[in-house]
């Protein structure tokens, strides 16, 4: 046996997911969304709107109303989330969000100056004329409102084909071009989006049982996936071929997609410019007049102003000669993982995005 440093990686553990999502994208499809302002007078009521609002609630009010809807991974938005909206093949799409509130309202209302569709089937009954309200079954997500870290319009369709024409004898260009100057078109209105979408190979559907494929329809909202950390450690065992670990030190580490909630909700939720590091087999020397960061392992550096343009925090960071460490006394046990707890200033869980970190341990091997 001899002494020797050994690299232990710790990132998201294969046990935190099931097989099927064990190598998934990070982002998930939840479903279309549109732009609605909550009622001041009475926040029960959402209301369509086309103009910019820091609100979204899911497209179809019909279909998304039912009892299967649940299972969308909408539902499973909490505050503090990060999502994005749109794609390339219908318009664009946003830098990563933060969520900083979500509200169940009553009623969907219809605040434009048109009738506006409400679901994706045929039939006047899926159709808001002004004034009209689809009031809440207590089922789905339909009503489910999201408030963002910035305002967007997600209802216009400017310039958008209705594909329930037959168009084959006319030029989109000149299509638009028509619209544009109030004349007859092929262009989809508010009435009309249910046939308002781009060709999107293979669109995933809101929910199960969603036969359709809704990521094809105007503003899709996608969820960033939760990662172990949040909910629990971040766990990294070892073998036994390590007899004794001598000293633990940190070389390196990388945040990404981590929320931003910008400095207009900077009241209403906590801005982890740091994160503290807690190893739970090892008491920490680290000395501050914090409580969480007292006694922890290392404060973690959460980026820069310059490390925020897209959204979201993506930072790193990696020094050879070590950011942290620490040496364990002799008389300890020996180790047979790495247990590692992010938490942001008050003691909870830091909300992270992705989080991996770079260790060496000095140990006894053989």
């Amino acid at each position: 046996m001899g002494d020797k440093w050994v690299d232990v990686f710790v990132t998201r553990a294969d046990e935190d997911s099931s097989n099927s999502e064990k190598y998934a994208f990070d982002d998930v499809f939840c479903c279309p969304v549109q732009s609605v302002y909550i009622d001041p007078k009475n926040a029960e009521h959402a209301y369509i709107t086309t103009e910019e609002t820091e609100w979204v609630c899911p497209l179809w009010s019909i279909e998304y109303g039912v009892e299967a809807a649940k299972g969308s991974h909408y539902n499973d938005i909490q505050k503090g989330d990060v999502i994005r909206i749109g794609r390339v093949e219908n318009g664009g799409f946003t830098d990563y969000l933060t969520v900083v509130d979500v509200k169940t309202v009553e009623s969907i209302r219809n605040g434009t100056v048109g009738k506006v569709r409400i679901g994706h089937t045929d039939g006047t009954s899926h159709e808001l004329a002004i004034g009209g309200k689809e009031a809440l079954n207590g089922f789905g997500i339909a009503h489910k409102c999201l408030r963002l870290n910035t305002s967007l319009n997600c209802t216009k369709l400017e310039g958008v084909m209705d594909n329930s024409v037959d168009d084959t004898q006319f030029d989109r260009d000149l299509q638009i071009a028509a619209q544009a100057e109030g004349k007859n078109s092929t262009c989809a209105t508010l009435e009309t989006r249910h046939n308002a979408y781009p060709y999107i190979a293979n669109p995933a559907p809101a929910y199960p049982g969603d036969t359709l494929g809704s990521e094809k329809f105007y503003y899709p909202l996608y969820l960033t996936r939760h990662w172990g950390g949040i909910v629990k450690p971040l766990r990294a065992k070892f073998d036994h071929s390590i007899k004794k670990v001598h000293a633990i030190k940190l070389i390196g580490y990388s945040l990404l997609n981590k929320r931003q909630v910008g400095i207009q909700h900077a009241h209403e939720m906590i801005a982890d410019d740091y994160v503290v590091i807690r190893i739970a087999e090892v008491n920490g020397e680290v000395v501050s007049n914090n409580s969480t960061a007292h006694g922890s392992f290392a404060i973690l550096q959460c980026g820069h102003t310059s490390d925020m343009t897209v959204g979201a925090t993506e930072f790193s960071r990696y020094e050879p000669a070590g950011i942290a460490s620490i040496t364990l006394p002799s008389s300890m046990q020996s180790l047979n993982s790495l247990t590692v707890e992010v938490l942001d200033r008050s003691g909870a869980p830091a909300n992270f995005g992705r989080f991996h970190l770079w260790f060496k341990l000095l140990t006894t091997h053989g």
